[in-house]
């Protein structure tokens, strides 16, 4: 069985929905594809194995989440989750919850969102260059003089893909290390190739070394430079804002309902379209929005309020 069929049983896809507008839900094979699992793993029905499903999903999405968030010396808690994608908007608040983020963002058109910032992403070059120096005998002047032609050479190819000149940025990074070790890191520099000196760099240095180890580096200790790295990005087009946006709402505002299952139980659920849904609209959890290539799920306890701009924020209820 697959993720959907988890969700249908659960019956937070309804059954007969068209997924991507193509392809009919049937919530009985859906039903029939957890038959194995019930009987290898003794679960006592359906319901409770799709459950179960979607809280191992649940917990190796988290897992993901701490690898590239506590352990680069991100705590979770401080950002909110932007949820996109079919599935995204279906599991984010319970991931949310169990990470303690508080808000969840469904941006318009999640379930086509990666397609959208394919359209409108930024092009973008990448240029490095390998350059051998030691912070006790670092030549400033050759040092400035490379990054300024690597940087000539990244607008020179982001020009030729179209680019509008005006939008063309550039950043440099100084690929660094102790003097001894064996891996770099990317180490930023907040200034153009002219204006680098070696209190700058030490600077940023200890400061990316720290982030990334939780520890400065040793206060003697001599850094070298392996290799030397021009980003430029530019922008082609930009999309009318009304894409981005909601359109009015249209259609009854009464929601429909049926019986969908969180936390062990079946609980009467309102189910929304999300054209129906205007601005400043709250919506108290269990609830569903459905909508062309995604749903998004509001559990008990949570309550999602839609933007001016029309993305939906997830917020967990206060309880008393």
């Amino acid at each position: 069985p697959t993720v959907t069929d988890a969700n249908v049983v659960l019956n937070r896809i309804g059954d007969g929905a068209l997924l991507g507008g193509k392809i009919r839900v049937d919530a009985e094979r859906a039903r029939d594809s957890f038959v194995a699992a019930v009987e290898k793993l003794d679960f006592p029905s359906a319901v409770e194995a799709a459950e179960g499903a979607l809280q191992v999903l649940v917990a190796r999405t988290i897992r993901a989440i701490r690898e590239i968030s506590l352990e680069r010396g991100f705590d979770p808690r401080e950002f909110s989750l932007l949820a996109f994608g079919g599935a995204g908007p279906m599991h984010a608040a319970h991931i949310a919850e169990e990470l303690g983020i508080e808000t969840v963002v469904i941006p318009n058109h999640p379930g086509n969102f990666s397609a959208l910032g394919l359209v409108v992403a930024n092009v973008r070059e990448d240029l490095t260059s390998t350059y051998l120096a030691r912070s006790s005998v670092l030549d400033l002047a050759a040092l400035a003089g490379r990054l300024t032609e690597m940087g000539e050479e990244v607008r020179r190819r982001l020009l030729e893909q179209s680019a509008l000149p005006e939008s063309v940025s550039l950043s440099y990074f100084l690929e660094m290390r102790c003097l001894g070790q064996a891996h770099e890191i990317s180490v930023p520099m907040a200034a153009e190739p002219d204006r680098i000196d070696l209190p700058l760099i030490e600077n940023a240095f200890r400061e990316t070394y720290e982030e990334r180890y939780g520890r400065p580096p040793e206060a003697e200790a001599e850094f070298e430079i392996i290799t030397l790295r021009a980003i430029g990005e530019g922008q082609v087009q930009a999309l009318p804002a009304e894409t981005w946006h909601s359109t009015e709402p249209s259609g009854d505002m009464a929601p429909r309902s049926r019986q969908v299952w969180f936390s062990g139980q079946w609980r009467e659920t309102s189910v929304w379209g999300r054209p129906q849904l205007s601005a400043g609209t709250v919506l108290e959890g269990p609830a569903l929005i459905e909508e062309n290539g995604a749903t998004t799920v509001i559990p008990p306890d949570w309550t999602g309020r839609v933007h001016p701009a029309g993305h939906i924020l997830l917020r967990r209820m206060k309880l008393s």
